[in-house]
């Protein structure tokens, strides 16, 4: 199963080079290739990249340029992300290909439910992988927003995505018609048959730490200055205490690894609970 792992950085000010090392160190036992295409980082993060890379697996790196801001209302992310994926495929034309950003992190149990799927030639009958991808609010406690929820086989998915699939199916990006605004884009044709695995698979941190975060820590309402470390609870209550939030949170024995949780405690407090999640008694 020859997988290349592909994504689409532009960064400033340390906006993705914070999160990038802990994408990589995620999915680096489990490819054999990285693809980035890079649309004018002005930061360290392409040099981070490569760092963190090293000579574990081949990294090509496309520049190209948009002559835009990533967010800019006439930035055509269907494009640059098909862009991209072509790149990904003409560079290492390999079996499958991984979609990952900057702030995504795939967990151990995703790549042990697919490389048992797999071998025992079940995933054979599929053309992806379609999973949760989840985001905590804090350690332990996992988003479930009921505006993202599907059902499946009696398993609740939360903003179920796919992010892997075979290589060579035609595979494009184009604009997601359900969702306002300008980002957001869906594969098209999609790959199915999908197999769907159950679990915490795949997380976004952009709201969960780190520098993205404090645009949508605001977004609640609440006024504070953006400093580290930060207590999203007592700071920011109204974004904290949100349905989309900790309102509807629940409980995960999820244990994220030693390099994320170590950056995240640099970055956040949450008085009251370990590092676990867990409340602290009295």
């Amino acid at each position: 199963m020859k997988i290349t792992a592909w994504m689409v950085l532009l960064s400033e000010g340390g906006m993705e080079s914070y999160y990038i090392d802990m994408a990589l160190k995620s999915i680096l036992p489990h490819v054999d290739s990285i693809y980035i295409q890079d649309q004018g980082c002005t930061d360290d993060t392409i040099a981070v990249a490569k760092a963190i890379v090293g000579d574990k697996v081949p990294l090509h790196v496309e520049e190209i340029s948009t002559g835009l801001p990533r967010f800019h209302p006439d930035y055509d992310e269907p494009h640059f992300r098909s862009l991209a994926l072509k790149g990904a495929e003409e560079v290492f034309e390999p079996e499958w290909l991984l979609k990952i950003d900057a702030d995504d992190f795939y967990t151990e149990h995703f790549w042990e439910q697919v490389r048992a799927a797999e071998a025992s030639g079940k995933l054979a009958e599929y053309n992806s992988v379609r999973h949760g991808s989840d985001r905590f609010v804090m350690p332990g406690y996992r988003a479930c927003s009921p505006h993202a929820k599907q059902v499946v086989d009696g398993y609740s998915y939360y903003d179920p995505h796919v992010h892997l699939w075979r290589a060579g199916l035609g595979v494009e990006f184009v604009k997601n018609a359900e969702m306002t605004g300008f980002m957001h884009c869906v594969t098209f044709p999609q790959p199915d048959p999908s197999l769907w695995i159950p679990g915490v698979c795949n997380i976004h941190f952009h709201k969960s730490f780190g520098p993205k975060s404090f645009p949508f820590w605001h977004e609640g309402g609440d006024v504070f200055d953006d400093t580290i470390p930060f207590n999203p609870k007592e700071q920011a209550p109204n974004w904290f205490a949100h349905d989309l939030n900790m309102g509807t949170a629940v409980k995960s024995h999820y244990v994220f690894p030693n390099y994320v949780i170590k950056k995240w405690k640099k970055w956040g407090v949450y008085p009251g609970y370990d590092w676990e999640g867990n409340r602290i008694k009295n």
